[in-house]
């Protein structure tokens, strides 16, 4: 358990070099698995199959396309935005704010200069 020494170990069929997610003995049964549910004609087998083989092996074996890693479905959203199709980093909201933000405290800056240059308070400019 604490003998980490930069291997992995499957944990389905217990070899090194590979972990269970990559198992070829594992993407086996779930083919078969999937062959028997369609020989049987078995709906909800056959869903449950063909998409373990597609997370697998990147190719739906129903439809025969590729799959993508991410799940359309997610929904990712913009945390600062609350929008969809861009996240936090890339947001153009937050880069218009943050530039207003700059503008802003330059401003203010040099306002504070001026005053102090000239002696006079600011809250007398207020």
């Amino acid at each position: 358990m604490g003998n980490y020494n930069g291997t992995v170990h499957c944990g389905h069929c217990y070899q090194q070099g590979h972990n269970k997610r990559t198992c070829p003995r594992w993407t086996e049964r779930m083919q078969r698995g999937y062959q028997e549910a369609k020989d049987e004609g078995n709906a909800a087998h056959i869903e449950y199959y063909a998409a373990q083989v597609a997370k697998r092996t990147g190719t739906n074996p129903e439809t025969g396309e590729k799959r993508k890693r991410r799940n359309e479905s997610y929904g990712r959203k913009c945390s600062y935005c609350r929008e969809q199709g861009h996240s936090r980093r890339t947001c153009s909201s937050i880069k218009e704010t943050t530039a207003t933000i700059g503008a802003w405290r330059q401003w203010c800056g040099r306002i504070c200069w001026l005053a102090c240059r000239s002696m006079v308070s600011v809250s007398a400019h207020l």
